[in-house]
């Protein structure tokens, strides 16, 4: 079983800059959850495929097929919870 996450951010994005520090700890207490960070700006055709209409975006794949995504700056709690009901 692979879990991977895609994070989807800008530069400009405040939020998205908080959320980094999440995913870092997350990270490190989940090292078994693979993490792609996009940015929006550097790789807008990625961000069109995935219909990102908001930073930070996060997408969730467990095995390679998507399984759901989060919009918005969400908790450490809300994202873990979110990664375990994937295991």
């Amino acid at each position: 079983m692979s879990i991977k996450v895609m994070k989807f951010g800008a530069e400009w994005c405040p939020p998205c800059h908080m959320l980094d520090r999440t995913v870092d700890r997350l990270k490190n207490d989940m090292p078994d959850v693979e993490w792609v960070s996009i940015n929006i700006d550097d790789e807008p055709e990625l961000a069109t495929e995935y219909e990102i209409k908001a930073v930070p975006t996060l997408i969730f794949f467990k095995d390679g097929a998507r399984k759901f995504s989060m919009a918005g700056l969400y908790s450490y709690e809300a994202i873990k919870n979110r990664l375990e009901d994937l295991k």
